[in-house]
């Protein structure tokens, strides 16, 4: 900090800081390595749907992995020597064991059901609108995980994206 009172800058941090973020205005990513931290975070996990953007120098940015959910990339642009990825993608895509989605009525009856004898356990809107936010960074995936020297992709079974 500057002085007393004041809001600490992305670059007051004692080890090298930099947030992620995505840019809704015109459709880039960004990393933040100035600038108010609280902003900085805040726009760097702004997730579409769930968090509004933020305004950074008059553009809107949102949650950084819409663009770049594992940026191993960006770390080892900025000189990051050794590079430890911890992964929070699902091991596996889920599969559903019926041909169409059932009508409004059924899906409202099936949420009634307790949640072990539930038919259609499909994500919530909210889940796909998410989810879909990420697929460009998820095709990206595979490339950025070359890149790191360590490599940790826990299991999230039964853990939703806003967990």
């Amino acid at each position: 900090m500057d002085a007393i009172g004041s809001e600490p800058d992305v670059v007051d941090s004692w080890r090298t800081l930099y947030c992620v973020a995505s840019n809704y205005t015109s459709a880039h990513e960004v990393v933040i390595t100035r600038g108010k931290l609280e902003r900085a975070i805040r726009a760097s996990v702004a997730i579409p749907v769930a968090l509004p953007p933020v305004l950074w120098e008059g553009e809107l940015l949102v949650d950084g992995g819409v663009f770049n959910n594992f940026p191993t990339d960006i770390m080892a642009r900025l000189g990051a020597r050794r590079i430890i990825g911890v992964d929070l993608a699902r091991r596996s895509s889920k599969r559903f064991e019926f041909d169409e989605i059932p009508g409004t009525f059924a899906l409202l009856l099936d949420r009634f059901r307790p949640r072990k004898r539930q038919r259609y356990k499909l994500p919530t809107l909210g889940t796909v609108l998410m989810g879909i936010t990420v697929l460009d960074s998820e095709s990206r995936r595979e490339q950025a995980r070359q890149s790191v020297d360590v490599y940790l992709n826990p299991e999230l079974a039964g853990i939703s994206l806003l967990d």
